[in-house]
């Protein structure tokens, strides 16, 4: 067995065990796919994160925009009004997202402790302290 060291930063860094007859393009493919794999965790974990405290993400045409700022489709061309916007809906765990990019209607604790839980875990499993412990 040959225990493959993949390393790009100090942080971006895994263990990869193979038998030492294996060929080299199949072994880079696998370690190419492992590595986009755990960015993609990455980026997953980020994103449950950021549901879990913000809520649900906001229609690509709405986000960065506060609540009282008027939207293209609210434009009367005709008389050259705004119509005015209806208020959004706010939860009972409303938590405004400082990036204006979700809806700030969180789920509730229960539920965002259990994303919260699963956040931690997917994390520890890239997490470099894999390494450390030379678990491949």
């Amino acid at each position: 067995m040959v225990l493959l060291h993949v390393k790009r930063s100090d942080k971006d860094t895994f263990l990869y065990e193979t038998p030492a007859a294996t060929e080299v393009d199949a072994v880079l493919t696998q370690v190419v796919k492992i590595h986009n794999l755990r960015h993609k965790l990455t980026r997953l974990a980020d994103a449950a994160s950021s549901l879990a405290e913000h809520g649900p993400m906001k229609p690509p045409e709405q986000q960065g925009l506060d609540d009282e700022t008027p939207l293209l489709e609210d434009y009367d061309v005709g008389t050259g009004t705004v119509a005015p916007r209806s208020r959004s809906e706010r939860g009972p765990n409303y938590r405004p997202d400082p990036t204006e990019r979700r809806t700030g209607n969180a789920p509730t604790d229960e539920i965002a402790a259990v994303i919260k839980r699963t956040v931690e875990d997917g994390r520890a499993l890239v997490s470099e302290r894999q390494v450390q412990m030379k678990r491949a």
